[in-house]
């Protein structure tokens, strides 16, 4: 509601707040404009691209889920067997 009368999102903590609402209210849209928001500004944390690539999963946006995953094992290298899993979960 504030969002829509102009108040401008600019904090991290902001941007966290609404992705954990976006996330469970199934706001796929949502979703991923917060996280790009925390990508740009955590742009070194990989829990947020493995975060979009489960949104771009959702969304049925497949080739973005899989740059996004490698992107997540690419900066945190503990991420690749997850990746993998999530990988075999994708349509080809």
């Amino acid at each position: 509601e504030a969002q829509r009368r102009g108040y401008e999102v600019s904090k991290l903590y902001e941007f966290k707040q609404l992705f954990e609402a976006y996330a469970e209210t199934v706001q796929y849209e949502k979703v991923e404009w917060a996280v790009r928001n925390l990508i740009e500004r955590e742009p070194t944390v990989a829990r947020w691209h493995a975060v979009l690539a489960a949104t771009y999963k959702g969304m049925g946006r497949y080739a973005e889920a899989r740059e996004e995953v490698k992107k997540a094992v690419e900066i945190d290298a503990s991420f690749a067997r997850e990746a993998e899993v999530f990988l075999k979960t994708l349509p080809k």
